[in-house]
């Protein structure tokens, strides 16, 4: 069954990669893909082909619109778990960062690392649409803003945890 379901994961994947952009054979891919059989095919992936699948998922996240690739990441499990994997791991990288600065190992290469991840992640610009990853977007946001500092959070209405995080700034005027 595990070798079947990776199959039709390789199947489809290959797929949209071959599809143009938004063309009629990206639409048959994505129908696939968010079809509930095969969400419920590819629960029955193991490591590291689950994960494997999740990076293949991404790379062919271009070849759909932005509602087409929230869909993708709300009726995939396997795909909102790994985006949410990939959130943890990069957020545990930029809390080591953080933790090590201003020494070794907390060098600008390496948050520059961790910031790039996010920036060539295809499955991160779905970010909205992780459904019940409450606590680790919000660990995740509130890493990214602990690295940007507090002149990124001045916006015109701030999420709870620019909030918490103006809070936090207002009452040690040191850190201003």
């Amino acid at each position: 069954a595990i070798n079947a379901a990776k199959q039709w994961g390789d199947n489809v994947i290959h797929l949209a990669k071959v599809a143009q952009p938004l063309s009629a054979e990206a639409a048959i891919a994505h129908e696939e893909l968010v079809s509930e059989s095969f969400g419920r095919t590819m629960e029955l992936l193991v490591e590291p082909g689950r994960m494997q699948f999740v990076k293949d998922v991404s790379s062919v996240m271009g070849k759909f619109d932005e509602e087409q690739q929230r869909q993708l990441v709300a009726k995939l499990n396997v795909v909102a778990d790994g985006a949410g994997k990939m959130l943890e791991d990069i957020t545990r990288d930029i809390h080591a960062w953080l933790d090590a600065v201003p020494a070794y190992p907390g060098t600008p290469d390496k948050i520059a690392k961790a910031l790039r991840r996010v920036s060539k992640e295809p499955l991160l610009r779905a970010f909205k649409a992780l459904p019940q990853r409450a606590a680790i977007k919000q660990n995740f946001a509130t890493a990214i803003m602990c690295v940007r500092g507090p002149s990124d959070i001045s916006t015109p209405q701030p999420s709870e945890a620019c909030g918490r995080f103006r809070w936090m700034m207002d009452s040690e005027p040191g850190l201003q």
